[in-house]
């Protein structure tokens, strides 16, 4: 039950950083411009090594596939020590 319980809150916290990312590329955005198009340029923007402050977006991105992976295994995995080992990579990276 306990491994459940963390699974769904690992995968809420995935939820929380797509809304965050969501957020960033499709609000305030010029009437005149496709929404799409400009998300598209927002993240290759965002994403790009030559910007300074990218790392925090690249970053997010990581975190997002960590919590999705670190929850699917707690919910559907026998391989608990696996997603304990990630988690922990996750939050010593995140310091």
């Amino acid at each position: 039950m306990g491994s459940k319980i963390a699974g769904t809150l690992s995968l809420l916290g995935a939820v929380a950083l797509i809304a965050i990312w969501w957020v960033f590329l499709f609000s305030a955005r010029p009437d005149c411009l496709d929404s799409v198009q400009l998300a598209i340029s927002s993240a290759k923007y965002a994403l790009s090594p030559s910007e300074s402050g990218s790392w925090l977006f690249i970053f997010t991105l990581v975190s997002i596939f960590a919590c999705i992976l670190t929850g699917l295994i707690l919910l559907f995995g026998k391989q608990k020590n696996l997603a304990m080992y990630l988690i922990a990579i996750h939050a010593v990276a995140a310091a």
